[in-house]
C-alpha cells in the first residue's frame, strides 16, 4: 500500500461546523453594533484561524484592541454553542472505521484552536483512534505552515510521502504540497473545486469512501 496515513482537515472536511461559526459569530458582532454576514460569506472567511477570521469580518479601521475583545467573546460564545448544529458528513464515520481497520494511521490537523480541536474531536468520534489531534497552538504557525504537518509525520513515523493530506480548501491544498504530502480535496466542503485544483490538489473526491480507491490504487 503507498500510504500509510491520511491528515484530515476538521471543519469542511470531517465536520460541518459552519452553522455554529456564523450563530456564534453574528450574535458577537451584533453585540458589538456591527454588521452580520451571511452563511455564504463564511465559507470564505473561515480556514485561517480565529484571529484572521476576525478581521475578515469587522471593518478595516477597526482597532486591535477591540478586535481583541471581539476574538475572546466569539470564542467562549462558541465554546458554548459548538454542537448546537454542527454535525459528521455522511460517509466519514465509515471511513474513519474502515481506516482504523486497514491500521491506517488517521490524525487531524486544524486552525481551529487546538482545545475547540481537542473537545469536538473527542465529542463527535469518541470510537475512532486518532494518533495526533492539532489546533492552532500557542507560538506554531498555522496552516499553509508546514510545521505542523510535518510535527505529525515525525510522531507517527511515516514519511510526508506516504501521507494523503485530505482538506476542503487552498490552505489544506497548500499545507499538503509544501510538507510532501499528497493533496487530496473535499468537494463536500466548503470551497470549490477549481480552488482545490488550483492550489496543487491532485485528486478530488466527491465522497468520503472515494478516499479508499485513492488509498488503494
Amino acid at each position: 500500500m503507498k500510504f500509510k496515513a491520511v491528515i484530515f482537515d476538521l471543519d469542511g472536511t470531517l465536520l460541518n461546523t459552519l452553522n455554529d461559526i456564523v450563530g456564534s459569530l453574528n450574535k458577537v458582532l451584533r453585540d458589538f453594533k456591527f454588521n452580520t454576514h451571511s452563511y455564504d460569506d463564511y465559507k470564505y472567511y473561515v480556514g485561517n484561524g480565529a484571529k484572521i477570521l476576525i478581521d475578515r469580518v469587522v471593518p478595516k479601521d477597526t482597532s486591535e484592541t477591540l478586535k481583541e475583545d471581539i476574538l475572546k467573546r466569539y470564542l467562549s460564545t462558541y465554546e458554548e454553542h459548538q454542537y448546537d448544529k454542527t454535525c459528521v458528513y455522511e460517509g466519514i464515520e465509515d471511513l474513519l472505521f474502515k481506516l482504523n481497520k486497514l491500521e491506517i494511521s488517521i490524525s487531524v490537523l486544524s486552525n481551529k484552536p487546538h482545545n475547540a480541536t481537542v473537545s469536538v474531536i473527542s465529542h463527535y468520534f469518541r470510537m475512532i483512534e486518532f494518533q495526533c489531534v492539532f489546533g492552532q497552538r500557542p507560538g506554531i504557525p498555522i496552516k499553509p505552515d508546514k510545521t505542523s504537518a510535518i510535527e505529525i509525520s515525525k510522531i507517527i513515523g511515516i514519511s510526508p510521502s506516504e501521507i494523503i493530506y485530505l482538506g476542503d480548501s487552498d490552505v489544506d491544498m497548500k499545507t499538503a504540497v509544501s510538507s510532501g504530502m499528497f493533496p487530496v480535496g473535499a468537494l463536500w466542503g466548503f470551497r470549490t473545486k477549481l480552488e482545490l485544483l488550483e492550489n496543487g490538489a491532485k485528486k478530488v473526491i466527491d465522497h468520503p469512501l472515494d478516499l479508499l480507491e485513492i488509498i488503494h490504487s
